[in-house]
């Protein structure tokens, strides 16, 4: 299955398709590649989706006639006259020092002491033990309807806006999280008897999160475990400034819940999909006690592999709910203290792996933590400042409460970057320093790090069309590859979706460069692969025979634990079938405790699988600095579209055949100063002509500006340029004859439709241009108000290009139809969850077909 491309959607008399199409395709038994079949990522929540299947060689035996194709003008002719746009106005590490931990003031200072105590950690009020097991709040609405206002059951803040001076509401923003790792559902694990609380598990992550605004699975990405099952707490005040009504939302994908002053004011029960709640509250001024949780667990719907968490409101004035700022938040009470550290700055933003970066602020260790002549006591590597790079531990070279100097890490990517001090505490009644030690883990505010390190493999990709019995030993040597170049990974699931022309025949590639092993990780490189697979690693080498049961090859390579190193690495997989080669991941064993068995203490052994990240894969030679596509500038055309939409704005827009000019820098050293340049659009290569040049600075960078036409058959528009090896970063335009349009309906009553309404009695608010339908939610339709009900009829047409049968599927929650070429197709026009519906089997020739979607949300 596979979704219809921006290539295949067009432009007819200013209408346009819109569908995101899945295709299973049969082509012509003449035609050059195999049949197969292509597997997208299912959507969740509010989704209009249309896929068109093409399966196996095999006829229906009854089929749905369609008329034929239409040209161009015809399937003008076909469309209806658009609706006319209404005034959307008119819509409503050192020696380390044992302390006693004490009391403080809020802003930080002790009477007692040279320098202030870290105050005790409170426990926490007792919270449901399921996250979720709570009482619907009063006054909560699902989506987008603004509830009426209530009062709390303890409406007076926890502290008074004069008890926290301004600087410290500067230093102290964010809130304080914990995340924990589960093997299975968090919510299933916590049910069961005797499962321990949250509050009673040791967290695997803690650091501040400036926001709780984490949109898509991405936005976890530097976690430092798996997605697909963990749970996450944060605790700190919401910050009122003024009396005033505050309308908040929780958006959670799967489930979570939000207490303000110890009482649940948000909870999202759902679990299969992303579903935004929301509350009206009134706030007294001051600092309020907020406690969030939110559980993400693989479950038995496709998509659970989703996750999301938002907290958002809706700032007086506006429509739309909007991150809640870091201004809003504040840390707990117990992590006021100067001992707490603070970045202010970095010694440079951005580097390479093995870099020395320094680290700026306060806090970082006690001052008596300083190394001597003889290197540091015998804790100091235990409690000393921890420093991480997007969830990666870099190690510390040297310190004092001011200054961290730290290398970058193999295994660090672009993110944050923080510091976590470990403070070692006592505590009794007696003030003697006699009570048990307990180790504070206080982490710092994050700031931005880049690195720029160039990740990948080398790739050789090799045609074998027509070149029989080619195995591992004779690719080098029989056969000349077509493609050369860095990629950040392999992964697909079948051959025809490899990124090359001749991906749906007989080919081959193989992988060079090292694998990242940082430091103390230990565990298996896993590959599995349905075609022949030779992967090397180091002095390792395997080369697997298929399973008997699932004809699925299995590597398994175990990296034992040291310093960090990079090992060569290089995979070579054949494939003469449409086989699949699946994600290379990374199965991870470590130590998590002991228990005593028969009187021996026995090492408790965790093991999570996860993708191989691409920050672990190095290629042999270091490539020379990418070039930058800086700018892209529409040329002038004889005859403009006439749209009835405005162009975008967040790239420029150009049609196929349309002349534009490209700038770019270009930075050559000694090995890339004979190499051409190579400008690509959408994998095509493209032609140019430079029409002028000129040397910048002192690295070699040249700044070029190239004239170019936009050829036929584009998709998204993905521009980039390639020097040797190294490839720019992609610079997106508007392909202006391709893409959707959508005419968007506003629905006055909130829960009156059961089915797509009469849309000659609606207000459409806007008309716009899509490249591509995949929308998870209500808030992906990006409504210039917050909506829960809405329509959207969708005109254009799609483009055929094997004669084959077709089917078409619709994922949507809640009502859909489809028409091609004027026949309706797909019926699902009514209230339900987020399901699939297919058309029969269609004979499709090559051509232009008409296309109409209605999609309504109720």
């Amino acid at each position: 299955m596979g979704k219809l491309t921006p290539a295949t959607l067009v432009l007819l008399c200013g209408a346009l398709l819109a569908a995101a199409l899945f295709m299973f395709g049969t082509r012509r038994p003449d035609a050059s590649a195999g049949h197969g079949t292509e597997i997208f990522p299912a959507c969740a929540g509010n989704i209009p989706a249309c896929a068109v299947e093409n399966p196996a060689s095999r006829q229906p035996e009854q089929a749905q006639a369609l008329p034929a194709p239409q040209d161009s003008d015809s399937a003008r002719e076909s469309m209806p006259e658009p609706p006319r746009r209404k005034d959307a106005s008119d819509r409503p590490v050192g020696s380390v020092k044992i302390k006693q931990s004490g009391s403080s003031e809020p802003g930080g200072s002790s009477s007692s002491g040279d320098r202030p105590n870290l105050p005790t950690r409170p426990p926490s009020p007792p919270a449901p033990k399921r996250i979720i097991d709570a009482s619907p709040p009063p006054n909560q609405n699902l989506g987008a309807t603004r509830p009426f206002s209530r009062v709390l059951n303890r409406p007076s803040p926890e502290l008074e806006l004069s008890d926290v001076s301004e600087k410290l509401k500067q230093d102290r923003r964010g809130l304080y999280g914990q995340y924990w790792a589960f093997d299975s559902d968090p919510l299933t694990a916590l049910a069961q008897e005797g499962a321990k609380p949250l509050s009673e598990r040791k967290p695997d992550l803690v650091r501040i999160d400036p926001q709780i605004f984490f949109v898509d699975n991405d936005a976890f990405a530097d976690l430092p475990f798996p997605q697909a099952n963990f749970a996450a707490r944060w605790e700190g005040f919401l910050v009122v400034p003024k009396a005033a009504t505050f309308w908040l939302f929780l958006g959670c994908d799967n489930a979570g819940r939000v207490d303000i002053n110890g009482e649940t004011v948000l909870l999202n029960q759902v679990q299969t999909r992303y579903v935004e709640v929301s509350t009206a509250l009134d706030l007294a001024p001051g600092l309020h006690r907020l406690t969030l949780e939110f559980a993400q667990g693989m479950l038995s719907n496709n998509d659970s592999w989703r996750c999301a968490r938002k907290l958002m409101w809706v700032p007086p004035g506006e429509s739309r709910p909007v991150a809640l700022p870091p201004e809003m938040l504040m840390l707990p009470q117990w992590m006021w203290t100067d001992e707490a550290p603070i970045i202010t700055k970095l010694s440079k933003g951005e580097g390479e792996i093995g870099d020395e970066i320094t680290i700026y602020g306060q806090g970082f260790c006690d001052g008596s933590q300083a190394p001597t002549e003889d290197g540091f006591a015998a804790l100091d590597d235990l409690f000393a400042p921890q420093v991480d790079f997007n969830g990666q531990r870099a190690k510390v070279l040297k310190y004092t409460p001011q200054e961290l100097t730290v290398r970058v890490p193999i295994g660090a990517g672009s993110g944050r970057l923080t510091v976590v001090r470990h403070l070692v505490l006592t505590s009794d009644a007696t003030g003697n320093h006699s009570g048990p030690l307990h180790v504070k883990v206080i982490p710092s505010n994050s700031v931005e790090f880049k690195v720029t390190t160039q990740f990948g493999l080398l790739a050789h990709w090799y045609n074998l069309n027509n070149v029989p019995n080619v195995d591992f030993d004779g690719l080098a040597t029989r056969i000349v590859p077509e493609i050369v170049r860095i990629e950040p990974g392999f992964e697909w699931v079948m051959r025809g979706r490899a990124p090359v022309p001749f991906a749906k025949g007989a080919l081959a590639c193989s992988w060079e460069g090292y694998l990242g092993v940082p430091h103390g990780e230990a565990g298996f490189l896993c590959i599995d692969s349905v075609s022949p697979i030779r992967v090397v690693v180091g002095d390792l080498h395997q080369e697997p025979e298929p399973s008997s049961s699932t004809d699925t090859r299995h590597v398994r390579i175990w990296i034992g634990s040291g310093d960090e190193r990079k090992l060569p690495l290089r995979v070579v997989w054949i494939a003469d079938t449409d086989s699949a080669l699946f994600p290379i991941e990374w199965e991870s064993h470590a130590q998590t405790g002991e228990v005593e068995v028969e009187g021996l203490r026995t090492p408790i052994v965790s093991v999570r699988t996860r993708r191989l990240p691409a920050c672990l894969l190095f290629p042999p030679i270091v490539p020379s600095k990418p070039p930058a596509i800086t700018k892209v500038w529409p040329g002038e055309t004889e005859a403009p579209l006439n749209l009835p939409f405005e162009t975008p704005k967040d790239r420029p827009s150009i049609a196929e055949g349309q002349s534009f000019q490209v700038g770019l820098h270009v930075f050559r050293d000694k090995a890339s100063a004979d190499i051409p340049l190579e400008l690509f659009v959408d994998g095509m290569a493209l032609s140019y002509k430079v029409a002028a040049s000129q040397r910048s600075g002192t690295e070699g960078k040249e700044v070029i500006l190239l004239d170019c036409v936009l050829p036929p058959s584009c998709g998204e528009g993905k521009l980039t340029a390639k020097l040797g090896l190294a490839v720019s970063e992609p610079f997106f335009i508007d392909v202006a004859n391709k893409g959707l349009v959508a005419f968007l309906y506003d629905l006055p009553d909130p829960v009156g439709y059961s089915q797509f309404p009469d849309v000659a009695a609606l207000t459409c608010h806007s008309i716009r241009k899509e490249r591509s339908i995949d929308f998870t939610t209500a808030e992906s339709f990006a409504l210039p108000f917050v909506a829960e009900t809405f329509a959207v009829e969708w005109f254009g047409a799609i483009i055929v290009e094997h004669e084959g049968w077709y089917t078409f599927t619709a994922r949507s929650d809640d009502g859909c139809r489809v028409w091609v070429n004027g026949a309706e197709i797909i019926n699902d026009d009514n209230l339900h969850a987020p399901r699939e519906t297919r058309s029969e089997r269609l004979r499709l020739l090559p051509g232009t077909y008409s296309f109409r979607m209605q999609y309504f949300e109720n």
